[in-house]
């Protein structure tokens, strides 16, 4: 993923070295001591001019806030000691986004209203990748390519009008088995069963790409 990390000013060692380590992309925000904004110097803004995922700065920092703006993700720059520790809390900053999925959820109960049916046991989650959102519906009960369809234009328009500063948003309906073992794959442990390879639509059908024209 890729992370931008306040540079100097982070409180305690610079953590740039320990990130690429763990193979992610790493932007700095700052030049220099201090907290003063590169935007307000006239420089491009790393939060604008980078795909990111995830902020580690102080909390109360300039920087936090402006992520805190966009709806990114920020993670203390007192980073755990460990490896593996530091890949779990950028993990569970990036993939638990409650307010991208009630907005989200509110998308598909507005497209099962208008279709006029019900589905039990839904599941939505919107998750961080590649600087870009990417909005997952779960459903026991099969869907035709009609109410996939509208579930994802609804998904797609509510979580773009409660962040209109991600890069892009990408939708993604799938069925999955009731009976099916729990997935083994981390990225969807919150989904309690196999995802069957059914899924309307493809990733890059409906992304909404804010760099070329601004949101639709």
């Amino acid at each position: 993923m890729h992370v931008l990390v306040v540079g100097p000013s982070v409180a305690t060692e610079n953590p740039t070295q320990a990130l690429l380590i763990l193979g992610h992309t790493v932007s700095d925000c700052h030049e220099g001591a201090g907290d003063e904004c590169v935007a307000l110097r006239g420089k491009p803004c790393p939060l604008d001019a980078s795909p990111v995922d995830v902020v580690v700065a102080d909390q109360g920092s300039e920087t936090a806030r402006c992520a805190r703006l966009r709806h990114l993700p920020v993670v203390s720059d007192d980073l755990p000691a460990t490896p593996a520790e530091t890949e779990a809390e950028l993990f569970a900053a990036t993939t638990t986004l409650p307010g991208h999925t009630a907005a989200a959820s509110e998308g598909v109960s507005q497209a099962l209203a208008d279709a006029g049916c019900g589905l039990e046991g839904v599941k939505v989650s919107v998750t961080r990748r590649h600087g870009g959102l990417l909005a997952r519906v779960v459903s026991y009960d099969p869907m035709g390519a009609s109410l996939r369809q509208r579930i994802s234009v609804r998904v797609l328009a509510e979580v773009r009008a409660f962040d209109r500063w991600a890069k892009s948003i990408d939708a993604v309906i799938m069925e999955a088995h009731e009976s099916a073992p729990a997935a083994p794959n981390p990225l969807l442990k919150s989904l309690p069963f196999e995802i069957t390879s059914k899924r309307w639509p493809s990733r890059s059908t409906l992304s909404v790409d804010t760099t070329s024209k601004g949101a639709r």
